[in-house]
């Protein structure tokens, strides 16, 4: 079926659904159909540039190779569509939503992108270079080969993603949330990501050489071999991360966490890890050789084969640490016994006692 021009604006002016018709190469440049619903509709090849389609719906439509330029889609629906080869550069894009459609191959360059929402979708070589996407979320979709360079990316979440060949270069990262997304062997060297969330990623081989780790979270994350040397990163969590076989010589990472981490063969050579809590970790032939270890705590860690040489140690807690270094407790500046949880202990075992008497 095929509407004229007239009959098709008839029909978007007065609110009826355009059901299974084809619109294949259409100009449509700079039309209004905000609000409009369409389903079954074939835009191949169309001309978009311009047009407004805010809070439209569009489902199982075919957009192959249509042009959609500096348009306006402010809050549109995209459900089930397929949408390769699609341009979008420089379109208004705020809060639209695209739900299990195929867009391979599109080019979203420079478009502004703020809480736009992909799920379920194949995004397989799509350009989104130079992006201002703020609060994106990406979710269950192939990223395959896509590219975020130069993109503003700020406070976005990308879950459950295989990141691996995605380019990032000289995109702004900050306040990402990247969970359970897996960014092996990816290369973030000097990249921004303050306040960012790594929780349950996979970043075994990654390269964060001199970024940016402030307040960064990395709890539960493998961090296997990876590279994170001259990396600032003033509180930053690692809790029950795996570090293990991790480069952090001269690392920042004052007042840091790496409670139940695992640093076994880890090197934090000349590292700052002033007043960082290390409490049940295991840190086996890790190397802490010239690191600032002021105030740092490493009660309950297990330290076996571990190396301090020349070390800078003061009131550096070893409480209950596990070590084959039988001087390294005893050195200048280490704290064999924390008195505080020393009386924790006891009230511990008093109570425990109390409440479960011994019975003859």
């Amino acid at each position: 079926m095929s509407l004229t021009d007239a009959q098709l604006r008839e029909l978007v002016d007065n609110g009826v659904p355009i059901l299974k018709i084809s619109l294949q190469g259409r100009d449509l440049r700079d039309w209004n159909l905000s609000g409009a619903l369409f389903e079954g509709v074939d835009f191949t090849d169309a001309q978009l540039d311009g047009a407004r389609l805010d809070e439209s719906v569009f489902s199982n439509c075919r957009f192959d190779r249509a042009s959609l330029n500096e348009c306006y889609a402010n809050a549109v629906f995209f459900n089930t569509c397929l949408m390769g080869g699609t341009h979008w550069r420089q379109s208004l894009l705020f809060q639209a939503k695209w739900h299990e459609c195929d867009v391979r191959d599109a080019d979203f360059g420079h478009a502004m992108m703020d809480e736009t929402v992909f799920i379920g979708c194949c995004l397989a070589g799509v350009c989104y270079s130079g992006v201002q996407g703020r609060e994106m979320t990406f979710m269950k979709s192939d990223l395959e080969r896509a590219d975020f360079s130069r993109a503003q990316l700020f406070k976005s979440t990308l879950f459950g993603l295989d990141l691996k060949t995605v380019n990032f270069q000289e995109a702004s990262l900050v306040n990402v949330i990247w969970l359970q997304s897996d960014l092996s062997g990816q290369n973030l060297q000097g990249q921004d990501l303050e306040r960012s969330v790594f929780t349950e990623a996979i970043l075994d081989g990654v390269c964060l050489a001199s970024a940016n780790l402030v307040q960064a979270a990395f709890k539960s994350a493998s961090v296997k071999g990876a590279d994170l040397r001259n990396s600032k990163g003033q509180f930053v969590v690692f809790a029950e991360a795996d570090l293990s076989g991790t480069r952090c010589d001269a690392a920042q990472f004052a007042q840091s966490v790496f409670v139940d981490a695992i640093t076994d063969e880890a090197s934090f050579v000349g590292a700052d890890l002033s007043m960082s809590v290390w409490h049940h970790a295991s840190a086996r032939q890790c190397r802490f050789d010239r690191a600032q270890l002021n105030h740092t705590d490493f009660s309950y860690a297990d330290l076996y084969q571990a190396r301090f040489d020349d070390a800078r140690l003061n009131r550096t807690r070893f409480h209950r640490a596990l070590s084959d270094d039988l001087n390294l407790k005893r050195r200048a500046g280490a704290l064999e016994k924390d008195p505080e949880l020393y009386e924790a202990e006891l009230w511990s075992e008093t109570q425990r006692a109390m409440l479960f008497p011994q019975r003859d």
